[in-house]
């Protein structure tokens, strides 16, 4: 993957050939990886963060992927704001969020899984929903028609993996009954 994007980067003149050829140089060509360009100083963090953003709102660079850079080293969360900010769209880090189990309960858990969507806040107005790749407009149309309410969309740092993580959460909760559900939420999350 991170080939890939270096050989972008280079077409699109974010990286010159010679930066990369000294950094060739200095380590094993397996190693060079973003993480390795950055601490080498071929490139700032921010300039890959940047052209990155720029690569997923031009539709050129998955926002599933961002998991990939984030293996890599770089940071995504800037990015992920940066996606938002461009894109117009709420940024809420569910870290710091409850989910609200009654909203749940409003739209099949089916449904929920088909989209990869969660519920977070219902008001008069919207419901904020989170999506595991926010611009997906399919799921966006889908979950708007079943909600029948204005729906925002948001997106988080470390995103994919944490609406997944409450969505098999919120399955098993059943079992417990109403008191201890938000305690197993939190406690597994």
């Amino acid at each position: 993957m991170s080939k890939e994007l270096i050989e972008q980067m280079v077409r699109d003149g974010v990286v010159t050939k010679e930066s990369l050829a000294r950094l060739v140089r200095k380590r094993p060509p397996l190693k060079i990886n973003l993480a390795n360009m950055v601490s080498e100083h071929v490139v700032e963090e921010e300039t890959v963060q940047k052209y990155i953003a720029k690569k997923i709102r031009d539709g050129k660079f998955g926002f599933l992927r961002l998991e990939e850079i984030e293996r890599e080293g770089i940071s995504v969360e800037p990015i992920v704001k940066m996606v938002a900010d461009i894109l117009h769209i709420k940024y809420v880090d569910m870290d710091n969020i409850e989910v609200d189990i009654k909203l749940f309960g409003k739209i099949s858990y089916s449904q929920l899984m088909r989209y990869k969507a969660v519920p977070i806040e219902e008001t008069d107005l919207y419901v904020l929903v989170a999506f595991q790749d926010p611009l997906d407009m399919g799921a966006q149309d889908a979950i708007q028609r079943l909600f029948g309410a204005k729906t925002y969309q948001y997106s988080s740092c470390k995103f994919p993996k944490k609406v997944l993580k409450i969505l098999s959460t919120v399955w098993r909760l059943p079992k417990i009954g109403p008191r201890g559900m938000l305690t197993r939420i939190w406690t597994k999350i």
